[in-house]
């Protein structure tokens, strides 16, 4: 039943290495490496025992990207939440009827994120939107030293809506409007001591929503 969620749930993960899941977990002092379960099915019966998903900035080959993208649509359904990042905020777009943008394929850094980017990006943060609120501010800030994997908004699902745009109008942040708790961001999770105060506040609400 959607909402059930016990606080022994755990967090399925794909897209993540063994040392990217040990990086999560220590950003977080209520998880342990059991709090996730990586690589599950879609359909398995693993999924009714997980509180949320979390996809990855992995490298992501065409056989892994369906899966994730079918997995993606399983804990939509259940309205789990769900946070993707770098790469995996790719994934989620598509899972969601969006466009795959092709240019991901470029260097990346642990979490996927391309590497290939400018050190300094200047981005406007949407007023109203769960993503500004869960960071704490909106309007423009100014991003330094982490690497982004940007998405063009022609390419952005017309379910989502941008919560993070950069100066050129391609989207590096974007939710399911509503009470659904369902966000993008398309930079390294892992590289919040590089990110501006509040942005750390995305990972800890997604863990606050799942194992509380």
């Amino acid at each position: 039943m959607a909402g059930n969620i016990h606080k022994a749930a755990q967090i399925a993960i794909v897209g993540a290495s063994q040392s990217v899941i040990e990086h999560l977990v220590a950003l977080d002092q209520r998880l342990t490496l059991g709090s996730f379960v990586p690589d599950l099915r879609a359909g398995q019966d693993g999924i009714d025992q997980c509180a949320g998903f979390l996809l990855a900035g992995g490298r992501y080959d065409a056989a892994s990207y369906r899966a994730a993208c079918s997995l993606t649509r399983d804990f939509l359904r259940l309205e789990r939440p769900v946070l993707a990042c770098g790469t995996g905020a790719h994934v989620l777009n598509e899972a969601l009827g969006g466009l795959r943008y092709e240019s991901r394929g470029d260097a990346h850094g642990p979490d996927g994120a391309s590497d290939q980017t400018q050190s300094r990006h200047i981005v406007f943060l949407t007023v109203g939107s769960k993503t500004a609120m869960t960071i704490g501010g909106s309007g423009w800030v100014t991003i330094r030293d982490v690497a982004l994997n940007p998405l063009p908004l022609s390419h952005l699902s017309d379910k989502l809506m941008p919560a993070a745009i950069t100066e050129s109008s391609d989207v590096i942040a974007f939710e399911v409007p509503g009470h659904s708790w369902t966000i993008g961001i398309t930079w390294d999770l892992t590289q919040v001591d590089r990110l501006p105060s509040g942005f750390g506040n995305i990972y800890e609400g997604f863990v606050d929503r799942t194992v509380g």
